[in-house]
Formats: structure tokens, sequence, C-alpha cells
């Protein structure tokens, strides 16, 4: 979801994120983990075809509101992509891919904590709220956005790359990513290295 609004959600640092990745990617993309061959996530396969199989969800297309890209629907076990967002994701466009990826974060971190969130109706609570009144490391939108990243540039791939001289641009290059979501991988690898 992209309006500016998440849900509060059972806090999670970044290496826990990175943890679930990784069993993830060995599970589903074990291709992206082999040493000296960085891939880029076949997020259009994955949606189209492989999504009931490893992920439990069905994949559907509608016309959303213009500032959401895509969502998790837990009531009825559906990811659900803009219109938009399906034809980037056809273009193989970096934004259609990280939003599939963004909604997997959901799926794989916030079953337990979004379970409750129907999209015809609230519920007499506040489910969302504007991302700034939550902190990040308990935001649903951050994590996901964490998760997407994650998952399309897998640690130790970035890592060798980064040692080799790499930048970047070649994240960008090699994964199929923006730059913006390149530099902030760049930022958050660092980091996690830096104990």
């Amino acid at each position: 979801m992209s309006s500016g609004l998440s849900v509060k959600v059972t806090p999670k640092k970044k290496i826990e994120i990175e943890r679930l990745v990784y069993f993830r990617q060995k599970k589903s993309f074990a291709y992206m983990l082999e040493k000296g061959r960085p891939a880029s996530i076949n997020a259009l396969d994955l949606f189209e075809f492989n999504l009931k199989r490893e992920y439990g969800f069905e994949a559907d297309v509608r016309d959303l509101p213009s500032d959401c890209e895509g969502l998790t629907d837990f009531s009825t076990n559906e990811l659900v992509l803009s219109v938009a967002s399906h034809a980037q994701l056809g273009n193989n466009e970096p934004r259609g891919i990280f939003t599939v990826c963004h909604e997997l974060g959901h799926i794989d971190m916030h079953k337990s904590d979004m379970s409750h969130c129907h999209l015809s109706r609230v519920k007499g609570r506040q489910l969302y709220r504007r991302r700034g009144d939550i902190k990040a490391f308990e935001c649903s939108e951050w994590q996901a956005d964490y998760y997407s990243g994650s998952l399309q540039m897998p640690y130790m791939q970035v890592v060798d790359i980064l040692e080799q001289g790499g930048d970047e641009g070649d994240l960008q290059r090699i994964f199929n990513v923006s730059f913006t979501a390149a530099r902030k991988r760049v930022g958050y690898v660092n980091s996690l290295r830096k104990g």
C-alpha cells in the first residue's frame, strides 16, 4: 500500500528481516544466492504462475486508487496489483518488481498483525496511521520496503559486489532496481557490516 498509511506491527530489526529474507531466498529463489552469479528476481513469473504454490496467495489485478500500487488482502489471501503496477511488472520495470516484492514482505511478515485488516471494512479500530506516527521498526510499510530491497538484492551478493569495488550503479544494473533502492541497500548493508 502506498498511500502514506501504515499498520503498527510487531517490531522487527533489520537483521531479523535479513534472516527471514535469506530463508525465503533459499526456499524460493536459490538461483539468486549462487556465489559469483548475482541475478535479478523473476517477479513476473512468481506473480503470474507461482504465487499460490510459494506463498499460498492468489494473484489479482484491479483498478485501485491512484495512490495504491498494490495491496495484500489477508481476508481473501490475495496479492492485488494495480493495473499500472502490473503493466510495470510485465515490462520488467523496477517499480513493478519492487511493488510485488513489497507485498510479499507483508505476506511473510505481517499475517498475524494484519489478518484483521479487511479491504471492505475496518471493524471500528484505527488500523492505518500516518507513517510518521509509527516508529520505523514497527511500521508495516517500512518493514515491507526493507524486505523488498533485501529480497531483490541478496545480502552476500551485495557484499561481494561492494568488496569488488562495485557501487549503486552496479546493483541497479545487476538486480534491475532503481538507483534509490540500490543506494538505500548499500547504506543498509554497510550499516549491518559495521555491526
